[in-house]
């Protein structure tokens, strides 16, 4: 599909009714939806946006998304493929502003050349705490990433077309908090595992674009 005429039927779905919790769970794991089933109370969140940066590629005629990797440390999403973004500050004034301001600093992306297009349904993180905002926005053209090498350790480019490929879809083993072992649905691509609230985020936009065309079913 023409990377603009994708873009308006993206615009057009996210104005409809969102696919919501359903698709988010679709890719999370049975402890998380114990977690959620539990009820958390997200009244005292931290207030946090992330940015889905779409843009043509370079190389391809196709769609690319920006993923991140978290570099290892002391944290319960430490060495995680994630969205860029982070904790809103003060003088954000908004979420949106929020997802940009994180994604200048991560990725060295120039946020005047966003342009916002919607946001997705907000999901809470339990264990840091986190009531995440995703928001969707684009750009004319794919942007050169100057990564900042204490947040991040890699810059991960993603093709939709390889998002919506059932075939991307898996079931693994993963080791979280003191070294507890549960099985989740991913998203694996070019040999990175994409799991955890960065999949359930995707998975919600998959279903929108799902829904936007035949021509990817």
């Amino acid at each position: 599909m023409e990377y603009f005429e994708l873009i308006n039927r993206i615009t057009e779905g996210l104005k409809k009714p969102l696919p919501g919790k359903e698709m988010q769970l679709k890719m999370s794991s049975l402890a998380r939806i114990r977690e959620l089933m539990g009820e958390p109370d997200p009244t005292h969140a931290i207030p946090s946006g992330v940015l889905i940066l779409l843009f043509p590629l370079k190389l391809q005629n196709s769609t690319g998304i920006v993923l991140i990797l978290r570099p290892e440390y002391d944290g319960v999403h430490s060495g995680q493929i994630a969205l860029p973004g982070g904790k809103r500050e003060e003088e954000d004034g908004d979420i949106e502003n929020t997802a940009l301001r994180e994604a200048k600093e991560e990725i060295g992306i120039e946020t005047g050349m966003v342009t916002i297009i919607g946001r997705l349904t907000d999901l809470y993180i339990p264990p840091s705490n986190f009531l995440v905002s995703p928001i969707v926005g684009f750009m004319n053209k794919q942007p050169d990433f100057t990564p900042d090498p204490k947040e991040v350790d890699d810059v991960i480019i993603v093709d939709l077309e390889t998002l919506i490929d059932e075939n991307s879809l898996k079931t693994k083993e993963f080791v979280v908090g003191n070294g507890f072992k549960i099985s989740a649905p991913c998203f694996e691509i070019d040999g990175h595992l994409i799991w955890g609230a960065t999949a359930m985020i995707l998975n919600e936009l998959k279903e929108i674009i799902l829904n936007s065309s035949s021509s990817w079913k």
